[in-house]
């Protein structure tokens, strides 16, 4: 800025020639420099340096000088010249900083810091109880202590009670998590010391426990339990808390009768079509254990397990290699490979290229799960993790709304509706078909929630025709999802070939 010096020379402050006020804006600086500080081509910065110097030595105006100083801050294009000292000078036009400078020099003659904010207030015409700072001191003295005393009182109310319901919330929930949690283990071990229940994962769990509670989650559509143990994260599930909840099995059904019960509620949960000569190996893909005979203990543990959507889904979808295996179970829990919980943070977008690589990854072993595409109908990123076990492709973390294509068209297509809004089933939309009174097959796909939900979370609506993936996302409508999807597999079968 024009005329402004970034050296600071000594000043020699002259409270006799402290008259100030403010000139035309394109005034020459060499000519009309302000005569409070005597140095040659003394501008606004080196003024405040020098106002800053005398409020040193000069206890009584400090308090007044130093926020005059901080509101003259900024490097106006202003000039000052000398002017006989008239409070009348002041007025509502000028700026801060003109107002701040004039206001030091009434301090000089008005005796200190009450004066110079009064000041302030009076003579710029402003209420002071509008002004900061200023109507404190309309106040006599004593009832200045009293009003400070009984501000001090309130704010420390205010953080006590503030920090004292922080600390009981967070004090509350973590024993509220801890107890329910050993009670939902407690109660599942008693069932396994009574003998109604069995597992490998019982001997770990009750009879030689080497683990430590570290979180609980109860919400939504299933309980889960998070362990520490050997170093190790273990993460329990289980659709209901306690093994009581689920439906009692009859154990006077003979075994034959069971094993082709489960294979048809198999068979109606995920559209499979596992055929009855095969049930005996369906039951060790349930339950490893099983050797040929089942205890009633076994029985009553699979039927509580195989009414949990999840485990059908992590047990018999588990060669998609997009969803977690089971390691082992106890009653109704079943515990699942750790996962890392993905969490979209803003420092993860210089990572969106890889991101995108991921997303991609897992939509492509959608697509080649056997014949039976899965359809992922609850996208978004708090439904996926990761891991250094399944690389270029993120895990679904909670599969209670991933189905095979049968399955999710049977679900659409039985749904009885009068308008379009009765039948998506969250992220998979359908339409009514006024004629029937029935909502119609699945109307979008995988790829358009991807891209909605996720990908165009993180990339916006920038996008590259050479970029396949994202060019994928920003199709003129209406969309011919065939040609689409034909299209990424012929890209991802380079560039994802190991997956």
């Amino acid at each position: 800025m024009r005329g402004v010096t970034n050296v600071l020379p000594p000043y020699e402050f002259d409270p006799e020639k402290a008259h100030l006020v403010e000139s035309d804006e394109d005034a020459d600086y060499d000519e009309q420099l302000p005569e409070i500080c005597s140095a040659t081509r003394a501008k606004l910065f080196n003024f405040s340096f020098c106002l800053w110097k005398y409020a040193q030595t000069t206890p009584s105006i400090r308090g007044c000088i130093y926020p005059s100083i901080q509101l003259g801050a900024p490097l106006e294009r202003r000039c000052w010249l000398a002017l006989p000292p008239s409070q009348q000078a002041l007025n509502v036009g000028r700026s801060v900083t003109a107002r701040s400078l004039l206001l030091t020099n009434f301090a000089l003659s008005s005796g200190g810091s009450q004066a110079c904010c009064l000041a302030c207030c009076d003579s710029l015409g402003h209420d002071k109880s509008a002004h900061p700072g200023c109507w404190i001191f309309a106040f006599p003295p004593p009832v200045r202590v009293a009003l400070a005393v009984i501000t001090m009182f309130i704010l420390y109310l205010i953080y006590v009670v503030l920090i004292g319901n922080v600390g009981s919330a967070v004090t509350k929930e973590s024993v509220f998590n801890s107890t329910k949690a050993n009670n939902i283990i407690g109660a599942l071990c008693a069932e396994y010391t009574a003998g109604k229940v069995a597992g490998g994962l019982c001997h770990r769990l009750c009879t030689e426990p080497n683990y430590s509670i570290v979180d609980l989650y109860d919400g939504g559509a299933k309980t889960v339990i998070k362990l520490r143990s050997e170093g190790k994260d273990v993460i329990l599930k289980m659709e209901k808390p306690a093994f009581a909840d689920f439906d009692q099995l009859d154990f006077r059904i003979s075994e034959d009768e069971f094993t082709d019960t489960v294979l048809d509620l198999v068979n109606d949960r995920l559209f499979l079509e596992w055929p009855r000569h095969f049930k005996k190996y369906l039951l060790r893909k349930l339950f490893p254990p099983y050797s040929g005979k089942l205890s009633n203990a076994e029985r009553a543990s699979i039927w509580a397990l195989i009414n949990q959507d999840e485990f059908l889904s992590l047990k018999l979808l588990a060669s998609s290699r997009a969803l977690p295996l089971v390691i082992d179970t106890c009653g109704h829990i079943y515990q699942s490979e750790y996962l890392i919980p993905f969490r979209m943070k803003g420092y993860y977008l210089n990572l969106k290229a890889k991101i995108l690589l991921h997303l991609i990854g897992t939509l492509k072993l959608f697509d080649e799960f056997l014949n039976e595409p899965l359809q992922m109908c609850d996208v978004k990123f708090e439904n996926l993790g990761l891991s250094g076990e399944y690389p270029k492709r993120f895990m679904v973390m909670d599969a209670d709304m991933l189905y095979t294509k049968s399955k999710l068209d049977h679900m659409l297509t039985t749904k009885q509706c009068k308008v379009d809004s009765d039948c998506p089933i969250f992220d998979c939309d359908s339409r009514c078909n006024a004629t029937t009174g029935y909502c119609t097959s699945r109307v979008n796909d995988n790829i358009d929630v991807f891209c909605t939900k996720l990908i165009k979370r993180i990339f916006g609506n920038y996008w590259s025709k050479n970029n396949r993936y994202l060019a994928a996302c920003h199709e003129a409508s209406p969309v011919n999802h065939t040609k689409r999807l034909d299209d990424l597999r012929l890209t991802w079968s380079w560039s994802l070939s190991e997956l």
